[in-house]
């Protein structure tokens, strides 16, 4: 076939559905998150926005052509978690950051805005184990992990959200 031969000339190579999922109603709203651990999804006129995860390493499932039976990845397999919000949910981005960031030195941060007129920040909840500061000669997790229960900005009492 001389599609294949040009693909394979380009480096394209082939490609192979790793994972899928039949969802409750149609995505209309898709993103990775920077990193690539997480990608999040809304349908139309939803008001959750799953964040799914990998149960297991899904970077294992891709191997290179011609790798052996014994070496073959095992099965991808996905989770979510909900975000609820009080009406449908219009839009959603991930915060960027640096790709020379290692996993651990900052947490994804997921804003969503919904018909309600109110924009939420989603914080990923970084556990001691996956932090950067984990090892001998820091024993004050409740520092580390709490930290950001302690930035604070000035608002309005108007603009401040219950």
């Amino acid at each position: 076939d001389n599609d294949s031969s040009e693909r394979a000339d380009a480096g394209l190579g082939e490609w192979k559905c790793i994972w899928q999922c039949k969802t409750a109603s149609q995505v209309c709203l898709m993103k990775f998150s920077p990193d690539g651990e997480f990608f999040a999804t809304a349908g139309k006129d939803d008001c959750l926005v799953k964040v799914w995860y990998n149960t297991d390493s899904w970077r294992s499932a891709i191997t290179p052509p011609g790798t052996s039976p014994e070496k073959q990845a095992k099965e991808v397999d996905f989770s979510f978690v909900y975000l609820a919000h009080p009406r449908s949910v219009n839009a959603f981005s991930w915060r960027k950051t640096s790709k020379f960031m290692p996993r651990g030195a900052v947490c994804n941060v997921l804003l969503t805005c919904c018909k309600d007129n109110v924009c939420r920040l989603w914080a990923e909840t970084l556990l001691p184990n996956d932090s950067l500061l984990y090892g001998e000669g820091y024993k004050n997790w409740s520092e580390a992990v709490n930290l950001t229960n302690n930035f604070k900005r000035n608002t309005s009492n108007k603009e401040k959200v219950r």
